[in-house]
C-alpha cells in the first residue's frame, strides 16, 4: 500500500470539523477563479468563504509540512 500525504482539504476536515461539502465548494470555487485567470490557494478560498479562520489555514498548513518531512525522510531511508 502506498503513503501518501493528505491534502490540504483533508486536514482541514480533521482538525477544524469542516465538511467534505464545504472543502467540495471550495474547490468548485478555485476553479471558477482559475477560468477567470484568478488563482487562489484553497486555503484562502475557504478563508473568504468564511469556512476555516486564518489560524486554522495555518495549524493545517503547519501538520501538512510536518507530515512532508516525515513523508520525504522515510521514503529517501528505502532507498538506501
Amino acid at each position: 500500500m502506498e503513503r501518501r500525504v493528505k491534502r490540504l482539504g483533508e486536514y482541514l476536515q480533521e482538525q477544524c470539523g469542516i465538511g467534505g461539502y464545504q472543502v467540495y465548494r471550495g474547490l468548485q470555487e478555485q476553479t471558477r477563479l482559475q477560468g477567470q485567470g484568478r488563482y487562489r490557494p484553497l486555503g484562502q478560498v475557504l478563508l473568504q468563504m468564511g469556512y476555516v479562520s486564518e489560524g486554522q489555514i495555518d495549524e493545517a498548513l503547519e501538520r501538512q509540512s510536518q507530515d512532508l518531512v516525515g513523508f520525504y525522510s522515510s521514503r529517501s531511508s528505502w532507498r538506501r
